[in-house]
């Protein structure tokens, strides 16, 4: 009889843990606002392709990208779209400051350098496929900025400030602001212009692939602990109980 009392009370003791951890688990997710600085690199080789003007031809898998001539002065303008996975940044969240860092890959340079750099305006963008017109068949955001009269990339693998675009808060509210934006979607660019800078891939070095640079203020929404730890054990012991 003894024995039934301990096990009841162990059952009581199991189910006020029980109850708390998923009580503090649900309150993870109610996080206050805010200001984040994050990076999120280019992580698939279906994720930075360039589109032939002339002819809509996609390149996947290059080892580099050429923005926006593939040769300088060939007249063979190239659209490039790139694309970011995992962006955990929340919808509506106010964007503070944003640019992307790419990495010199040739000293290739043609003037005078002068693109355009869009938001794709989707809530959700895909990764990028062999199909004709693939990146300019994208909706543009309404918003773009211009990179120009920058300097020669002349040092390989340089990463500083001449490989570094404007400010891109403008372009990059207007996606996070879309009402299909969600934390976690993916986000892409639109870059085309005139001129020739040559930048890392993925496919070429995978380290030193373009990252997308944010600083917003929102609330982050987080994992429920509900999920792991203690509750999972927990969860195991119920049938015993």
């Amino acid at each position: 009889m003894c024995q039934g009392k301990g096990f009841n009370k162990f059952s009581t003791i199991i189910a006020v843990l029980l109850i708390t951890l998923i009580a503090g688990g649900l309150c993870m997710n109610a996080a206050a606002a805010e200001t984040w600085e994050m990076s999120f690199q280019v992580t698939a080789g279906v994720d930075d392709a360039e589109e032939l003007i002339g002819n809509g031809e996609i390149g996947i898998g290059s080892s580099d990208l050429e923005i926006a001539e593939e040769y300088p002065g060939d007249g063979d303008l190239q659209i490039i779209g790139i694309r970011f996975s995992n962006i955990m940044i929340p919808q509506g969240a106010v964007i503070e400051e944003a640019y992307i860092q790419f990495t010199c890959d040739e000293t290739k340079n043609g003037n005078p350098f002068n693109v355009s750099i869009y938001g794709e305006a989707a809530g959700d963008s895909l990764a990028y496929t062999e199909d004709p017109y693939n990146i300019s068949s994208r909706i543009k955001t309404p918003s773009s900025v211009v990179w120009s009269d920058i300097a020669d990339w002349s040092v390989k693998h340089e990463a500083g400030e001449n490989q570094k675009t404007p400010d891109l808060t403008n372009v990059i509210q207007e996606v996070v602001d879309l009402p299909g934006w969600s934390q976690g979607n993916a986000l892409a660019v639109i870059i085309q212009g005139t001129g020739t800078r040559t930048a890392e891939s993925y496919d070429g070095e995978p380290d030193l692939a373009p990252v997308l640079v944010v600083t917003f203020t929102g609330e982050l929404r987080a994992l429920p602990m509900i999920n792991t730890g203690w509750y999972g054990m927990i969860t195991r012991l119920l049938p015993w109980l």
